[in-house]
């Protein structure tokens, strides 16, 4: 009786010292996830205070472009109504279009952080009038100055506000993941630096 007492009594410890090895085992694992889990989400809010951090930087480089564009802008006021040569053509229409890609590029990155993409007829819409009013303006600014007999608003090109808009959509709908503003920056810039190209090419003729 004693020697079994003895048995059973050295079976209960080793299977009290078994559970307490997986306990601490456990415990062990359980601290390694806490530390993994911690690590990932300092990774992801060091990303999105990056992604934050180039969107601010993104929009205050459009600022000081837009203000610098301004001051230009209200140099050429004073010259309208005039006939100019091609050298002041040329820059008037570069002018212009740069001053366009600004006000594009700050719309791409206004309507996605608005949130309401999902409302696509809408979005359209809004796309529209903001490429028609944008046309409307510098056809305006353009019809002010002579150039070789006729006004550089003849330069333009309609069917290029329809490329406009499906280029602001296409910007507007790339999913959150694989956007980033330098790559909207360079799409418009493409864009531009073909109209610029094409508008001056007919200038020169």
């Amino acid at each position: 009786m004693i020697w079994q007492g003895t048995t059973n009594l050295a079976e209960t410890t080793n299977t009290l010292a078994k559970t307490s090895i997986e306990l601490a085992q456990a415990a062990s694992d359980y601290g390694a996830l806490k530390v993994i889990f911690g690590l990932f989400l300092v990774i992801v809010i060091m990303l999105i205070l990056i992604i934050i951090w180039v969107m601010v930087t993104t929009i205050k480089r459009i600022g000081k472009m837009e203000k610098a564009s301004d001051k230009t802008l209200a140099y050429f006021d004073n010259l309208s109504n005039k006939t100019i040569g091609k050298e002041e053509g040329n820059a008037i229409l570069r002018e212009t279009l740069n001053r366009s890609s600004i006000l594009i590029k700050y719309y791409i990155l206004r309507i996605r952080w608005e949130n309401h993409i999902d409302a696509k007829e809408k979005v359209h819409t809004k796309v529209s009038q903001i490429v028609e009013n944008n046309f409307a303006e510098i056809n305006q600014l353009l019809s002010r100055f002579l150039c070789v007999g006729k006004p550089l608003s003849s330069l333009i090109d309609y069917d290029d506000a329809k490329v406009l808009k499906q280029l602001m959509i296409d910007q507007i709908y790339i999913p959150k993941g694989d956007f980033t503003p330098s790559n909207m920056d360079q799409s418009v810039e493409l864009f531009y630096s073909g109209l610029k190209l094409e508008y001056i090419k007919k200038l020169e003729e």
